[in-house]
C-alpha cells in the first residue's frame, strides 16, 4: 500500500462528462485521497439533440466537491485545477 501524506498539499481534479460531473483529491504523489460523482439528465427535446442544463452542471460540481471533500478527511485546503 502506497503511503499518503495526510498532511497536504493536495489537489483536486473536475471531471465533466456526458452524464455526471466526477471530483477527485490527490496528494502531489498522485495517491487519490477521494472520489465522488454527480450525475445530471440530459434532455433530448428533438431527434438528433441533445440538451444539458448549465445549472445541473454547477450542481452536480457543487455536490460533488462537497462529498469529495467530506470523504477526504484533510485538514488543508485544496489547490484546484479541473478538465473541461
Amino acid at each position: 500500500m502506497a503511503f499518503v501524506n495526510i498532511n497536504g498539499p493536495f489537489v483536486m481534479g473536475i471531471d465533466f462528462g456526458t452524464e455526471s460531473c466526477r471530483v477527485a483529491i490527490f496528494d502531489l504523489e498522485g495517491h487519490p485521497i477521494s472520489f465522488a460523482a454527480t450525475p445530471y439528465k440530459t434532455h433530448y427535446p428533438r431527434p438528433g439533440w441533445a440538451e444539458q442544463s448549465p445549472d445541473d452542471w454547477w450542481n452536480a460540481l457543487m455536490a460533488s466537491t462537497r462529498k469529495a471533500m467530506d470523504n477526504a478527511y484533510i485538514p488543508t485546503p485544496v489547490h484546484w485545477w479541473h478538465f473541461l
